[in-house]
């Protein structure tokens, strides 16, 4: 009895979500998160490297970009755009280098026992528009991947 008063709630929550979705506005944006990983001497990470080098930071990357080691990216871009959302899913860059108000990049690297990480907000609403850091952190770590693995989404990844 139980089971199905669940299923029966469970419908009902199906379908009430299900008109929900149904009435949102068309002018609402959809949410696209990538998370790739990159190796340490792959030409992604020297991308990463020369636009971190590039980008306002209380924390500036290591000197190259062997010394970062693995890097994992997450972009999340608010895009409604089909040509925006074809810049994710490009192999020859780890992000695009600009982005809309709202997108974010977050990067984390690790090598050694040093793991680094740094995120930025896209902002055009301030006179300098661009890549506005929000967060970086230095961690020293016993074995890079499994702080690598730990990190939010990481399992996720195929």
């Amino acid at each position: 009895m139980m089971r199905s008063m669940i299923l029966v709630f469970f419908a009902a929550l199906c379908a009430t979500g299900a008109q929900a979705v149904a009435a949102a506005p068309a002018t609402e944006q959809a949410q696209l998160r990538v998370i790739r990983t990159f190796p340490a001497d792959s030409p992604a990470v020297s991308q990463v490297h020369r636009w971190l080098l590039e980008q306002p930071a209380k924390m500036r990357p290591p000197a190259t970009a062997a010394a970062l080691g693995q890097v994992r990216t997450s972009y999340v871009m608010h895009a409604s755009d089909p040509a925006r959302r074809a810049l994710l899913t490009r192999t020859d860059v780890a992000f695009p280098e600009r982005g809309q108000t709202g997108d974010a990049v977050s990067i984390d690297s690790c090598a050694g026992d040093t793991r680094l990480h740094w995120t930025y907000r896209w902002d055009a609403t301030s006179a300098q528009a661009g890549w506005q850091l929000q967060a970086s952190e230095l961690e020293r770590v016993p074995d890079c991947t499994a702080a690598m693995a730990a990190l939010p989404g990481a399992a996720s990844q195929g």
